[in-house]
């Protein structure tokens, strides 16, 4: 009898210890939300690097043909003279235009040449001028093209009452107005050896007050950058000129 009790009592506490671990809170645990991996860092695509124009070759520079060309541009100039604005044909002579031979009526003008490099490469440009012994006054500036002597200075007139200076390679072209106007256009060769950029290109205008009026339609020119002294210049590129006369028969 003993023996049921105690196996009674056993069981009872069995019960009872099941009961209590039944009813004990499991401990709460998560687990760690679930994220993509984020993507392998990769480098960008390197851009291909833009390939740099292919400039277009300068000319061999052939003396004979430079000979030539001069030659037959101050045969040109012979064959216009004596000089008549009003029957003169532009379109016969490209490089000569009328505004810039417009002294040549004048008879006691003679016709001077002479060279000077201009954009230090080695090639001489050609100037042509009118005047006498004591004063030459250019009214063509020509470089060659590997053919032909080409007019550099299209946009400006050079002739009466212009002037030209020379700068670190830039050559300003003046054309005046009257005694307080006039404009000036700054060209540098570019580096075919014959074409043109212009630099500067402006109007001026003296004031009453010695003040000075710009008017600019290309670069950054200002009034403290005005140089008013080398409008009065003539010419003060050093070229020695000699006299254009026709060849005896």
């Amino acid at each position: 009898m003993k023996k049921i009790v105690c196996i009674a009592a056993v069981l009872f506490c069995l019960a009872a210890a099941c009961g209590c671990a039944a009813e004990s809170p499991k401990p709460y645990t998560t687990n760690p939300p679930v994220t993509a991996a984020p993507p392998e860092a990769t480098e960008a695509p390197t851009p291909e690097p833009t390939p740099e124009p292919t400039p277009e070759p300068i000319p061999t520079f052939d003396p004979d043909k430079y000979d030539a060309a001069a030659a037959s541009l101050l045969g040109e100039y012979l064959s216009i003279l004596p000089f008549d604005p009003e029957n003169f044909d532009e379109a016969a002579h490209p490089e000569i235009p009328w505004y810039s031979a417009i002294l040549l009526r004048f008879e006691e003008n003679k016709v001077y040449y002479g060279y000077y490099d201009f954009d230090g490469n080695g090639v001489k440009e050609l100037v042509i001028a009118v005047g006498n012994e004591e004063h030459q006054q250019p009214i063509g500036i020509y470089a060659f093209d590997g053919e032909k002597m080409v007019y550099l200075c299209k946009e400006q007139a050079l002739g009466e009452r212009a002037s030209v200076s020379l700068d670190n390679g830039v050559f300003s072209v003046r054309g005046s107005g009257g005694a307080a106007t006039g404009s000036v256009i700054s060209y540098r060769i570019a580096g075919d050896g014959f074409s043109t950029e212009i630099i500067n290109d402006y109007d001026y205008e003296f004031q009453e007050d010695g003040s000075v009026k710009l008017t600019v339609r290309t670069g950054d020119m200002a009034e403290k950058s005005f140089d008013a002294e080398s409008l009065g210049k003539t010419f003060d590129v050093p070229i020695e000129y000699s006299e254009l006369v026709p060849e005896e028969a």
